[in-house]
């Protein structure tokens, strides 16, 4: 509350501040870290309504994409959160749009979309830290349509892809992702097989 209050203050007292939008902007990130999602909200909705080009815009975006993924508003988190990218946020801001979208994907089974964003993702941010993460949850969603082929290509080419760099741990993320998922199937192939005996 106290940075609220610090805010209120400023607003109040200096509305031709420099300082002003960005104090408005904070109070949004203030009530949002309270989980006052209404007041957050309504106050990222004006500001961006009425700064159309400042720097914090994208993330503004990126903040009502969280708020309409909360609300299960998937169409309007996805246009949110597209935005970010377009208005040249940086790449902490841009990964966490494309993940967060990539989850609502998978969540509501639209498959497709989800294999479009994560692969333009890749085509995009060819050098990401984030780049192992994109086709792990490229192979998962295979693996939860059932296309176990295409699951572990998605895996293959993530080590080719990635085989060659000695400074991060992207071919060791992926190695142990294909391992657990081929654990997982081939106890789910033995405890069918032990069912179908006892039949």
């Amino acid at each position: 509350t106290s940075a609220l209050e610090s805010f209120d203050a400023l607003i109040e007292s200096s509305p031709g501040s420099i300082y002003f939008k960005e104090a408005c902007f904070r109070r949004g990130v203030a009530f949002f870290g309270l989980a006052n999602y209404s007041n957050a909200r309504e106050i990222f909705s004006k500001w961006v309504e009425n700064s159309t080009t400042h720097p914090l815009l994208a993330e503004a975006h990126l903040f009502l994409g969280d708020l309409d993924a909360m609300d299960a508003a998937v169409d309007n988190a996805i246009l949110n959160y597209e935005m970010v990218e377009k208005l040249g946020g940086t790449q902490a801001l841009i990964d966490h749009a494309y993940f967060e979208s990539a989850s609502l994907f998978l969540a509501n089974k639209l498959y497709a979309q989800h294999t479009l964003l994560l692969e333009r993702y890749l085509d995009r941010y060819p050098n990401s830290t984030s780049g192992a993460r994109a086709i792990i949850l490229l192979a998962m969603s295979k693996k939860d349509q059932g296309d176990i082929a295409s699951c572990f290509k998605y895996f293959r080419d993530g080590i080719t892809r990635f085989g060659n760099d000695l400074n991060h741990d992207y071919v060791d993320q992926i190695i142990d992702a294909w391992w657990e998922i081929d654990n997982k199937i081939r106890a789910s192939h033995e405890s069918s097989s032990i069912f179908v005996k006892r039949i």
